[in-house]
Formats: structure tokens, sequence, C-alpha cells
């Protein structure tokens, strides 16, 4: 049954639980739609998660000043049909429909409803990072700090055939990084299947020199960088391996986005996990770019994760 529920002021969110019992999918009825609630579908399954949908109905569209009854009741007879063919999968199933932007409502159901994930469809890949940018998705994502899974079209094909196994989880070290990597090890270990987790991190080929005319050793940097990382790398992995759940790690040289994605590919990676951006100043800046690069060109869904901040409040804006 679905209701109709006013917005409400968006909070921090708690830190995450460690099962993934509630999953909430944006509903907008489109291909995307459709891609998501598979992705959904199978993870809830195994999961034994239950799925919420949400549609967000825009009060900006003329159309809603003159039939805004009709239009409700016939979003929540789809959303409702949406349901029932959840519960015949044996999915848990609930819906509803709020008035407001999607970007906007979807953060804040999902505040409600202490949900532990967000999946979201996505507009297929393209040239102009400003589409993906200005989409629903890359919305949700710079304002909750839920979870959020976003599947590009034409990612449903390994649906149901090859479930997720295999996931890279790219990391700077920061927070948000670690965030990052404890969803996915929960994703993979809640499975109970033997599941394989690669953790990358790529030393970055740009080096602010700072004084003019003052050689750096480049080479030595990056040498000395790399075995630092790499030990990190192998810590995390000590307190990450099972005997279901195999954990590798990787270093590289280069530029990160491209580094993940080469990897993901190479690897047939099932799901890339991250860190929406990083450390603060200039590093943060430089993280948010390879995230949304790697969300504009992955091979396979991308898990984001944004760390809370109690310093500053969450606004709803499209800045």
């Amino acid at each position: 049954m679905t209701t109709m529920k006013p917005q409400f002021e968006l909070k921090q969110t708690a830190a995450p639980r460690q099962q993934v019992r509630k999953i909430l999918v944006g509903a907008d009825f489109s291909d995307n739609t459709s891609n998501a609630l598979k992705w959904a579908t199978e993870l809830a399954a195994s999961l034994h998660a239950e799925i919420i949908l949400v549609h967000a109905i825009d009060s900006d569209l003329p159309a809603i000043a003159h039939a805004r009854e009709q239009l409700s009741q016939r979003f929540r007879d789809k959303l409702d049909a949406l349901g029932a063919q959840l519960k015949v999968r044996g999915v848990k199933a609930s819906s509803e429909c709020r008035i407001g932007k999607a970007w906007q409502v979807i953060p804040l159901s999902a505040q409600e409803h202490h949900v532990d994930l967000i999946v979201l469809g996505a507009h297929g890949r393209s040239s102009m990072a400003e589409r993906f940018l200005g989409s629903t998705a890359a919305r949700v994502i710079k304002t909750t700090s839920i979870p959020v899974l976003t599947i590009h079209r034409g990612m449903s094909s390994k649906v149901g055939q090859n479930p997720i196994r295999t996931i890279l989880v790219t990391t700077d070290f920061s927070e948000e990084a670690s965030l990052a990597t404890s969803m996915a090890a929960r994703l993979l270990k809640a499975s109970g299947k033997p599941s394989r987790l690669i953790l990358l991190h790529t030393v970055a080929l740009l080096v602010d020199h700072g004084i003019p005319d003052i050689p750096m050793p480049i080479p030595h940097y990056w040498d000395e960088a790399e075995r630092t990382a790499a030990k990190q790398l192998e810590t995390m992995a000590a307190g990450l391996k099972s005997d279901l759940l195999q954990v590798e790690v990787k270093t590289f040289r280069g530029y990160p986005a491209e580094s993940i994605l080469h990897e993901a590919q190479a690897l047939k990676a099932d799901l890339i996990a991250m860190g929406t951006q990083g450390r603060t100043g200039i590093n943060r800046f430089f993280m948010g770019s390879v995230a949304e690069r790697v969300l504009h060109h992955a091979p396979c869904p991308v898990l984001t994760v944004r760390k809370p901040d109690a310093d500053e409040p969450i606004r709803l804006s499209a800045d």
C-alpha cells in the first residue's frame, strides 16, 4: 500500500548498521528504474532485506496543479504493481509517493525509514560530464551519507547470472574510503558465498613542486609512497579476510580514475566501491573529481559513500 507523505528536514545520518536490512529504490518508471530494481531485488533476496520503492512527483510540473490526485493515484497503482512483483520473488516490499524533487525526496525518505542502502538508476555513459553531474543520482550522492549504489543503463544483463562476488575498492586511506571498504566487505560476507575483494590505491602522478628551480626527487617520492601504501593496504586486508572472503591488494602509479576503470575492466569486477571525496583541501577536490569520472565511465555498478560532516549541515540545494 503506497502512501503520500510530506517532506521532512534532513538531519545527519548515524553510523551504518552492520547488516543491510532496508534498501530504497528510486522509482521513476523508466528503463533506469528497471535496471536498478533488478539489481536491488538480487541484493535484497541474497541479504534477506526489504525494498522500499519511492516515487517523487515534481510539484513544479504544470499538470500537477490541475490533476494532483489523479496523477498520485496513477503512480501509487504503478508502485503497488512493482511491489507485487517483488513479493512474488519472496522480497518484502513497501512503497510511497512524495511531492517534490526526486533528489530531495529520496534522501529524506531514506533517512526516515532508516535505510541502509539507496539504489538508483542513472543515465547511460556520455562524453558530457554535465549530464551526469546534473542527474538525480549525482545530487543524491552529494546530499546523503547513506551509501548509494548507482546502476547505469545497460548493466542489467549480468543480474541473476553473475551475482556480486568481486568488488574493487579504491582507497586513499580517508575516512570515506574506509566506510566504502566496510560496506563492500559487509555485502560480500553477507552473501555467505566465496567472494573476492580487491583493495586498490593509486599513487597519483601529480606533485606540486612548490619552490621553483629546486629539483624534486620524484622517482624516490613515488617509490616511497608506493611502499607506504602497500603496507597500509596489507594491514587493511588482514582485518578483512575470512574463510569465504579473499582479499587482494594492488598499488599503481598513474591517474586514479584511469587506474580504477582499467582494473575494474581487467578484473571483470561486479562492483566498484569508493568514497565520494577523500581528505580536505586540494585532496578532497581531487578525490571528488575521481569519483565523478568513475561514476561516469564505470563498466559496472558503483557504490559510493559520503561521510557525514558534523560541522556542516546538509543543505538541500542544487548547487
